[in-house]
């Protein structure tokens, strides 16, 4: 059995001849659990909000909540904070949980095993080519290749390597690590099996992505059914990592390049 295949055996039905399952938490509580971390999620974001305000009421004179709160959405200062401790409670509460499930290991239970360089390769000149169909798309609909939403919260970023790093490491991991490692390994052993699995995680993925008009949101789905079947194809939670690490570094790399 390959390193690969390991990996994918956390993310197969109940009927596998693997055995694996009863280290896995069940669907439901999977789904129960990444409700809980959702929860976790939100209320850490306001937190950082809420410190944000404190901050400006006590040493800005001229400081307005009202006009602080009504510009929140494209703070890109705000939004650096916010998923840099997000990204990295969030994380950690899903590491957590899984070693509170007896016999589990984070390593097998999320896939963590590394691909041999041929199959990284060919995930993302995969990656590559959809960016550049997704792109081609865009601009024959007469969309802007770069998101509305991006141009403005890279404008208020303010501290620019915080922005870099959330955008392009700590956001992809607690992602990866959440929708295709602990939701996909726990879902994949209900009936909806390995493809069903990689449709509902897209779709929770895609629904995250409240700031994005239909169009944006339609093509972060794209993007997570390729991811979801990268994970399942392979086993590796790893590679999805750098996948969407590379997605996002593209994104960046577009937003200063076009803007």
């Amino acid at each position: 059995m390959t390193v690969a295949q390991q990996g994918i055996d956390t993310a197969l039905p109940n009927d596998s001849p693997v055995g694996q399952g009863e280290r896995l938490w069940g669907p439901w509580g999977t789904i129960g659990l990444s409700a809980l971390i959702l929860f976790v999620f939100v209320l850490v974001q306001v937190f950082v909000v809420v410190g944000f305000l404190a901050l400006g009421v006590l040493y800005e004179p001229n400081f307005q909540i009202d006009a602080f709160l009504d510009g929140i959405e494209f703070n890109g200062l705000v939004l650096s904070a916010a998923t840099a401790a997000t990204s990295v409670l969030t994380t950690a509460l899903v590491l957590g949980l899984i070693r509170l499930r007896k016999g589990a290991t984070v390593r097998d239970y999320l896939g963590l095993h590394p691909v041999d360089a041929g199959t990284l390769f060919v995930w993302l000149a995969a990656a590559l080519v959809f960016v550049a169909a997704s792109d081609g798309l865009s601009i024959l609909l007469e969309r802007p290749v770069v998101p509305e939403f991006m141009v403005r919260v890279y404008e208020t970023a303010v501290v620019l390597p915080l922005f870099w790093a959330v955008i392009v490491l700590l956001g992809p991991i607690f992602e990866e690590v959440f929708f295709r490692g602990f939701l996909f390994a726990g879902l994949a052993r209900s009936r909806l099996g390995g493809a069903g699995t990689v449709l509902v995680t897209a779709l929770a993925w895609a629904a995250i992505h409240v700031q994005y008009d239909f169009y944006g949101i339609a093509t972060v789905f794209a993007v997570g059914l390729l991811l979801g079947w990268a994970r399942l194809r392979t086993g590796s939670l790893a590679l999805t990592i750098a996948l969407h690490a590379a997605f996002n570094l593209v994104a960046m790399l577009e937003l200063v390049l076009l803007v």
